[in-house]
């Protein structure tokens, strides 16, 4: 289990670390503690008040990240199980430090280069073929939530690729259901 704060991009960073240490993601849910409806902005001498970077709300005011992954170590660089988990924690503390601090571009540098480096030790079959991705979108069912159902052939970085595609464009992520087959 892993709880931590959200932000746009922690379903990434936390696919992103886990990939980049050879843990492969089988099944699990993810969601967004404490979420609320973002209220309308008022215009003029009555504007919300934001918060600055350096104001950041009590941990008991902001929204939590809640995962419960299935996983396998798969390509562990390391000798046990415990030591990867240890490992993960350590990188994700950081990665929310650094969040913190508003260094949003060095924390996906630091995956890219964690998942770049994994995938560069693997050995995918060369006959094998990436079946197309299939696409749902639900944007009628829920006025404040687009549902997207995505069907792909379970792949290293997957997960990652998908939720860091999605943050890139500044959308946020508040459930996520995974689950593999045939494996």
């Amino acid at each position: 289990h892993i709880l931590s704060p959200d932000y746009t991009g922690m379903l990434a960073t936390v696919a992103g670390s886990l990939t980049g240490l050879g843990v492969d993601i089988h099944s699990g849910d993810t969601y967004t503690l404490g979420a609320r409806p973002a209220p309308a902005v008022r215009k003029g001498p009555i504007a919300r008040h934001r918060l600055r970077a350096s104001e950041k709300p009590p941990l008991q005011d902001r929204k939590l990240m809640v995962a419960r992954l299935r996983v396998t170590c798969v390509e562990s660089l390391t000798s046990s199980r415990e030591t990867v988990f240890a490992v993960l924690g350590d990188r994700l503390r950081k990665f929310i430090a650094w969040r913190e601090a508003d260094k949003r571009e060095e924390v996906r540098s630091a995956l890219n280069h964690a998942v770049a480096d994994r995938l560069s030790l693997s050995r995918p079959s060369r006959l094998a073929a990436l079946s197309p991705v299939e696409l749902d979108i639900d944007d009628e069912s829920d006025p404040l939530r687009t549902r997207l159902t995505i069907i792909g052939q379970d792949t290293p970085a997957f997960l990652y690729a998908i939720a860091n595609a999605l943050s890139l464009r500044r959308f946020n992520i508040d459930r996520v259901h995974i689950e593999t087959h045939g494996t």
